[in-house]
C-alpha cells in the first residue's frame, strides 16, 4: 500500500494508518502528530520574534496574531504559550506606536497574569512597567488632533488640549 499525499485531509491519513499499521499504532501516530504540530507552532512563533528583530514589525504582528487565534481556538487563554504570545503582541503594538491596542492587549494580559501568577511575578512587573510607560507617554500630533475633533486618545492618556466650542 502506498502512502497518501501529504496534502490530503487527516481523515484519509487515519484510514491509511489503520490499514497500514493497525489500530494500536494509530494512537502513537496521533501523539507524534500533536507533538509535531506543537513544535511547528513554536518554530512559527520564534520566526515571528526573529522578524521583530529584523524590523519586519507588521509581518511579525500578523504572524503572532494568526498564532494567537490558533492558540485561543485550542487552549485556555491562560495557557503559558498563549500568555507569551499575547505579551509579544502587546509589546509589538506598543513598539509600533499603536498605544490604544497595546494598552488593551497588555491590560487584559495583566489581569490574567495577576490571577494566575500573583502580583509579585517578574512577568507581571514587566507588564506593569509597560502599561505605565504607555500611560505616561506624551501625546503625539495625531492624538491631539483626535482630541480636538471630539474623539478621545487611547485609554490611560490625558489630553492637554481643550475641545473647541461648537
Amino acid at each position: 500500500m502506498t502512502r497518501p499525499p501529504r496534502n490530503r485531509t487527516s481523515t484519509i491519513q487515519r484510514i491509511w494508518l489503520k490499514q497500514a499499521t493497525g489500530a494500536s499504532q494509530v494512537s502513537r501516530a496521533r501523539a507524534l502528530g500533536a507533538q509535531a504540530a506543537d513544535d511547528a507552532q513554536t518554530c512559527r512563533i520564534q520566526a515571528a520574534r526573529c522578524r521583530i528583530e529584523l524590523g519586519q514589525h507588521q509581518r511579525a504582528l500578523d504572524d503572532l496574531q494568526r498564532e494567537l487565534v490558533q492558540l485561543r481556538a485550542h487552549w485556555a487563554p491562560t495557557n503559558t504559550v498563549a500568555l507569551e504570545v499575547r505579551l509579544y503582541v502587546g509589546l509589538l503594538l506598543r513598539d509600533m506606536h499603536r498605544f490604544a491596542d497595546a494598552a488593551r492587549e497588555l491590560g487584559s494580559l495583566y489581569n490574567d497574569l495577576v490571577g494566575r501568577r500573583g502580583p509579585a511575578s517578574a512577568l507581571v512587573d514587566q507588564l506593569r512597567e509597560a502599561l505605565i510607560g504607555i500611560r505616561r507617554r506624551p501625546l503625539h500630533f495625531d492624538e491631539v488632533s483626535e482630541t480636538v475633533q471630539g474623539r478621545t486618545p487611547g485609554p490611560g492618556t490625558e489630553a492637554d488640549t481643550e475641545k473647541p466650542d461648537t
